[in-house]
């Protein structure tokens, strides 16, 4: 594994104490890398087609179109400001899992992973907010993109309102004592989000998605028809991904406070096929809705995460 690698290692942001110090690691090591961002340059906006005319600057001809057509298009844009971006977490109790073998719960990898991607599109110049959600909105910080935001944003990731407890796969595990049981309603929250924004956005959320499919497809399609971008950012768990468990596994889903008892070789084989069906069809609705999707497992390396966010943005935003 070389340097690089092994410093944006799930294992090695875990050593680290806070998230300020673990985002900056994620930076500087994927700011060293080849990837460059797409949030570059994002001062000017795609519109549409037209024919090409004489006197047409040939930089702005789409050869790609003209290789499928065999005829001349270039492309025209819309000058735009700054872009604005929200950066919406979901912090419920799913995202607190983590299991044996994985170095982060899954909503501190969310945490690092946005804090990085925050500094990335502040340092463009960008405009960016904050929301952190469960059942509704907990935290909301307006978009701004002065030098201290970036702090900012830090202090809110780090300081949330609303504490939240591991589960197991499907949102299932023992509660420690103390702590709450927290929900989730993306739908119900998207929509919300929708009706704060001030301006045309990219809403970036973050979560694992294990909620009801059809609320949150309808609120990405609210916020899509109404002029915004939107990334879907899953993370999941190794757990949730392979179903490790054997023999008889006590399940307590926080989020609907219930208890299930699985002999977990009987149902493996049923879990995994839902699984992956329930992947396939959030992966293929979202994108059908315009929308970008990224799918990471928290033991993964961050620099694949953000270059796999980035490409999906990026191939979002090539949308017509």
């Amino acid at each position: 594994m070389s340097k690089l690698l092994k410093s944006l290692s799930p294992t090695t942001l875990a050593a680290l104490d806070g998230l300020t110090l673990r985002a900056r690691h994620i930076i500087e090591g994927f700011v060293a890398g080849s990837h460059r961002s797409p949030f570059q340059g994002s001062s000017v906006e795609f519109s549409e087609y037209r024919e090409y005319v004489q006197g047409d600057e040939i930089r702005h001809v789409d050869w790609k179109v003209y290789g499928r057509t065999d005829k001349l298009f270039v492309k025209r844009y819309v000058d735009e400001t700054n872009l604005h971006a929200y950066l919406v977490l979901d912090q419920s109790a799913s995202m607190s899992y983590r299991s044996g073998i994985a170095p982060l719960e899954k909503l501190e990898y969310a945490k690092c992973v946005l804090a990085a991607l925050a500094w990335l599109m502040l340092r463009n110049g960008d405009s960016i907010g904050i929301a952190l959600v469960d059942t509704k909105i907990q935290q909301w910080l307006p978009a701004a993109s002065h030098n201290r935001h970036w702090d900012r944003i830090l202090e809110v990731f780090e300081n949330p309102r609303a504490a939240v407890e591991s589960p197991l796969p499907n949102r299932k595990k023992r509660q420690k004592r103390g702590r709450p049981l927290v929900g989730t309603d993306l739908g119900s929250v998207l929509s919300d989000v929708a009706g704060r924004l001030p301006q045309r956005s990219v809403v970036v959320v973050a979560s694992d998605f294990l909620d009801d499919l059809e609320p949150l497809l309808a609120a990405v399609e609210q916020l899509r028809l109404s002029g915004h971008d939107v990334v879907l950012f899953q993370v999941l768990d190794r757990d949730e991904v392979t179903f490790p468990f054997t023999g008889n596994v006590k399940f307590e889903d926080l989020e609907l406070s219930t208890t299930t008892e699985l002999e977990t070789n009987s149902v493996r084989q049923e879990y995994l096929e839902l699984f992956e069906e329930a992947q396939d069809e959030l992966t293929s609705r979202s994108r059908n809705l315009g929308a970008g999707f990224q799918c990471v497992v928290s033991d993964e390396d961050f620099g694949q995460a953000l270059h796999g966010f980035l490409t999906s943005y990026a191939a979002q935003r090539r949308i017509v």
